[in-house]
């Protein structure tokens, strides 16, 4: 009889009935989707990093552990994207459905809601707006392919997540070129991670990376192909405490570093805040780190059927989770609750890892609750419809 405890990094299997279909998901993929969420609602949950006029050394080293989240789901796309099955075709469909669709509908109700539901305006007037603002809207944001509506800023990277998609025959004609030698693979890596480390030395004056465009794309497209190698050594990671202890080592001694350095840079004149940012080489190792911190130190873990569900089901959400946080965000601060939640810690050095957890957590919390409804809304619509229309076939 087979053990009802699955091993943490055991494939799961999903069985349809009905299709006589196996759907099957790696379990620490999962988990890093979920890490990665939580980065993401960690880092614009957090605190302002001055106090009195000066950064806050503490403060300076709870942005850079957080700065991260999105290099987890560039590197978790280069995983599957060069092996996928899909047609081209196939994969621009399901982008646009997956990606796009769900973007623009948020996006058309922050445009239409967001006055209504943050700013206190009426409901007329969140919803009444001039040709002016239709047409910033194309010149702002659809022509120059950068989010350009209030709350939706973090849209940024379902933007170039889109265009990695648009490019992804020239990505897999260079995937070939890069070949499978390990060798290879290891100079390639090198090489991106030498460029990110002189862009920060240079204030990100070399590289002129950013959120938009080209200077969001490059940066993306290197995670992805990192996200690639990374992946194809999964195996000799997989249970291993040592890969797994040097990801810890990695990722705290990596952001401690970062930090030291970051808090000198905000003595300089300008107070560059570039260490902070995700394009970094810091970042690059801190996402390494995670990636043999999970994949090392996980498979020691063991849970049960029912846990490795709820794992993967939760990480199904981590996309709702990631467009709808920054509305309910909003909705906190207008209604003054990280106020409320200063106001009841003190000032001591831990009590900001509290507000952090306290405030954060309950941000992600509610997104989560919403994300479920609309997940199993979108469930129960599609099976009516498909209901309504093989009764019309009958």
């Amino acid at each position: 009889m087979k053990s009802r405890t699955a091993q943490f990094f055991r494939t799961v299997k999903i069985v349809d009935a009905k299709k006589t279909t196996v759907k099957q998901r790696d379990i620490a993929v999962e988990i890093l989707r979920i890490v990665g969420c939580l980065l993401v609602v960690g880092t614009h949950t957090k605190l302002d990093l001055y106090v009195n006029g000066q950064p806050d050394f503490s403060r300076v080293f709870i942005y850079a552990v957080l700065a991260d989240g999105v290099n987890i789901f560039w590197m978790i796309l280069g995983f599957f994207c060069f092996n996928s099955k899909l047609t081209y075709i196939q994969q621009l469909k399901q982008m646009v459905l997956r990606i796009l669709l769900p973007m623009v509908l948020f996006s058309a109700f922050c445009f239409y809601f967001g006055g209504w539901l943050i700013r206190g305006e009426t409901l007329l007037q969140s919803v009444t707006h001039t040709g002016t603002e239709y047409l910033q809207l194309l010149t702002n944001g659809l022509l120059r392919w950068r989010p350009a509506i209030d709350y939706t800023g973090h849209l940024w990277f379902m933007l170039t997540y889109a265009l990695i998609i648009v490019l992804m025959p020239a990505l897999k004609w260079l995937n070939r070129i890069i070949g499978t030698k390990r060798k290879v693979k290891i100079i390639i890596a090198t090489c991106i991670l030498v460029i990110f480390a002189v862009n920060d030395v240079l204030l990100n004056g070399f590289c002129h990376f950013s959120y938009y465009g080209i200077g969001a794309l490059i940066p993306a497209v290197c995670l992805v192909f990192l996200g690639r190698f990374l992946y194809e050594e999964k195996a000799r990671v997989n249970r291993n405490w040592k890969w797994g202890s040097a990801g810890v080592v990695l990722f705290i001694a990596g952001n401690v570093l970062r930090t030291v350095l970051q808090y000198r840079c905000f003595m300089m004149p300008d107070a560059p805040s570039h260490l902070l940012q995700w394009y970094t080489a810091f970042g690059i190792l801190s996402t390494v780190g995670i990636f043999l911190a999970v994949y090392g130190l996980g498979g020691y873990f063991k849970f049960g059927v029912k846990a490795n569900k709820l794992i993967c089901h939760l990480g199904k959400l981590t996309m709702y989770v990631y467009i709808l946080h920054s509305l309910v965000l909003m909705f906190f601060y207008q209604k003054g609750v990280n106020l409320r939640i200063q106001s009841i810690l003190g000032i001591r050095w831990y009590d900001e890892y509290l507000y952090l957890l306290l405030f954060g957590g309950g941000v992600g919390l509610v997104t989560l609750i919403i994300g479920e409804t609309i997940f199993w809304t979108q469930k129960l619509v599609v099976k009516i419809v498909k209901t309504t229309k093989t009764n019309n076939d009958n």
